[in-house]
């Protein structure tokens, strides 16, 4: 996942088996080919860097892929299906029969590759600010805490 120009985070790679091979290459060494490109000589539509970091709207958005859900900022972040409840995100298929295999309890992990501080994070949904319940959001979105 990619952080977006503005808000949130897209889908840029979806998670298929570590030796898929395809486009003269196994799609583990793709992932990590994506990730260790230098900013100064990486430049595509698909992954634009800036110093925009919207951390918790990316991680908000990492949270809905995982639980099936649509994006919440942009329709075009990733995609779902919410017509076949064994819908896998992980892309995973029997190898066999190539069906999806549902996996109730996958583990799963987020790794966060980021330029610094959280940066950007202007829409916050308001469910996730108050986290306590107390009715106190710590800080705004949209505003620095010092």
């Amino acid at each position: 996942m990619f952080f977006n120009n503005n808000q949130g985070g897209y889908i840029s790679t979806y998670i298929r088996d570590s030796y898929d091979y395809y486009g003269g290459m196994y799609h583990i060494d793709r992932i990590i080919s994506t990730v260790n490109k230098n900013l100064s000589d990486y430049s595509c539509s698909d992954c634009v860097y800036s110093t925009w970091t919207p951390l918790a709207e990316a991680l908000h958005e990492a949270y809905r892929f995982y639980s099936q859900q649509s994006p919440y900022y942009y329709y075009s972040d990733f995609t779902r299906d919410p017509g076949n409840p064994t819908y896998d995100p992980y892309y995973i298929n029997d190898p066999i029969t190539a069906t999806p295999i549902p996996v109730p309890c996958r583990r799963s992990f987020i790794i966060i590759v980021t330029d610094g501080e959280s940066t950007m994070d202007r829409d916050i949904p308001s469910y996730l600010r108050d986290t306590d319940g107390d009715g106190n959001d710590p800080v705004p979105a949209g505003q620095d805490p010092d």
